[in-house]
């Protein structure tokens, strides 16, 4: 079982980790990844974001790279590939969540 070529297999099916594997692993095996890695590249992935007005300070993209490494290493697991207690993607936290920006509207404007 050679893992680059099941990163090949997975990322055909997902443009995003096509693209994450891509720029970041190069040609890595998966089982020599470490958590503090995924860590720092989540950090890059919120520095990266794009910055609009309702912007959440890059909380978003942060959360959206550390669910795709999990989908990863979820079916990298599944499929035997990378033992459970070796998913670095697991020892990961996401970033929490802001407090929402909605409000209900005033009863005044109700009607």
């Amino acid at each position: 079982m050679d893992p680059r070529r099941d990163q090949a297999r997975l990322a055909q099916h997902c443009p995003l980790l096509r693209v994450l594997l891509e720029q970041s692993r190069g040609d890595r095996r998966t089982d020599t990844i470490a958590a503090t890695e995924l860590k720092a590249e989540a950090e890059q992935a919120r520095a990266a974001a794009v910055v609009r007005r309702n912007s959440r300070g890059g909380r978003n993209a942060a959360e959206n790279f550390v669910a795709a490494m999990r989908c990863l290493y979820k079916h990298l697991v599944n499929d035997g590939h990378v033992d459970e207690r070796d998913n670095p993607a697991a020892r990961v936290t996401k970033p929490r969540r802001n407090a929402s920006t909605w409000r209900a509207l005033p009863g005044d404007r109700i009607s």
